[in-house]
């Protein structure tokens, strides 16, 4: 998940991370993750719009 976050992929990165944010049976972890995915994105600024694509690849 920090792999997608670290392409510029937070909306995915999220998406992922929320399912595990909500597992009653992790504990903290999930939502620590979850909020460390947030602040990457809002660190990377309006920069970092998510377009599903890695970031400064406009192939895929």
């Amino acid at each position: 998940m920090f792999d997608l976050a670290r392409l510029g992929q937070y909306d995915a990165a999220i998406r992922l991370v929320e399912v595990l944010a909500n597992d009653p049976h992790r504990g903290e972890s999930g939502k620590a993750m979850l909020m460390q995915i947030k602040t990457m994105r809002d660190a990377a600024g309006a920069s970092a719009v998510d377009t599903g694509k890695p970031a400064g690849d406009a192939t895929r």
